[in-house]
C-alpha cells in the first residue's frame, strides 16, 4: 500500500472492512483504537487507515464519507504505539494485528497508518476502556446487544448443517419413472440447531 492507494479511497465510503479516524490526542486514541479492534475483531475483521476523515453523509442511514486526508506528523511513532496498545487495551488481545506506516511523500516523516485486523477465533473481545464490547456492523461500530454476546461466548458450540441427499432407484411403472428421495439436513456439530428447515 502507498499514499496514492490510500488517497484514492477520499470520496468513497466507509463499509464493513474499512474504518478511517484522525490521530487524536492520546487518551482518545486509545479508546478509538479499543473500539476499533474490538469492532473488527468480533465481526469480519476490517483495515483501519489513521490519517484519513470521514464525515457524516447527506442521508442519515448513509454510511460516512471519506473527505480528505490528515495525515499524522510521525508515521513511524504512531505505528510504534499503536503496536504497543494493541495488547494492552482489548481483551483477549487480538491476535495477528498488523500494522504498517505508509509516508505520505518519499523521504517525510508524515504520512498514514493502516491497522489490519483479523477476525476473532475465540471468545469476543471487550475494550479495556470502556469495559464494552464492540461488534462492526455495516458502516458502523456500535455496542454489542446482550443476546450478541451471549452468542459469541457460545460461538465454540455450533452446529454445523450439511443438506442430506438419499436417492432411491429408478423404477418404471406404465410408462413413468419414479424414483424415491430421501432429503433432510444433518448436524454434524456439537450444538443442537434451531429451528432447521429445507425449502423444496
Amino acid at each position: 500500500t502507498d499514499a496514492n492507494a490510500i488517497r484514492m479511497l477520499i470520496g468513497t465510503t466507509e463499509d464493513l472492512h474499512l474504518d478511517c479516524k484522525i490521530w487524536p490526542r492520546e487518551e482518545d486514541a486509545q479508546r478509538v483504537l479499543a473500539k476499533a479492534l474490538c469492532g473488527f475483531a468480533n465481526a469480519e475483521g476490517g483495515v483501519l487507515v489513521i490519517g484519513l476523515q470521514a464525515k457524516p453523509s447527506p442521508g442519515k442511514d448513509d454510511p460516512d464519507l471519506i473527505d480528505k486526508a490528515v495525515p499524522v506528523n510521525d508515521a513511524i511513532a504512531v505505528k510504534s504505539r499503536i503496536e504497543n496498545l494493541v495488547g494492552q487495551i482489548v481483551e483477549p488481545p487480538v491476535e495477528g494485528v498488523r500494522v504498517a506506516a505508509v509516508a505520505e511523500a518519499p523521504g517525510s516523516s508524515a504520512g498514514f497508518v493502516v491497522v489490519s485486523i483479523p477476525p476473532s477465533e475465540g471468545l469476543p473481545c471487550r475494550s479495556r476502556k470502556d469495559s464494552r464490547f464492540y461488534l462492526r456492523i455495516s458502516s458502523g461500530t456500535y455496542p454489542m446487544e446482550y443476546f450478541q454476546i451471549a452468542d459469541m461466548f457460545g460461538k465454540r458450540r455450533r452446529p454445523i448443517l450439511k443438506l442430506y441427499l438419499e436417492e432411491g432407484r429408478v423404477e418404471p411403472r406404465s410408462g413413468i419413472s419414479n424414483r424415491a428421495i430421501i432429503l433432510g439436513i444433518e448436524n454434524s456439530g456439537r450444538a443442537v440447531a434451531k429451528f432447521p428447515c429445507v425449502r423444496f
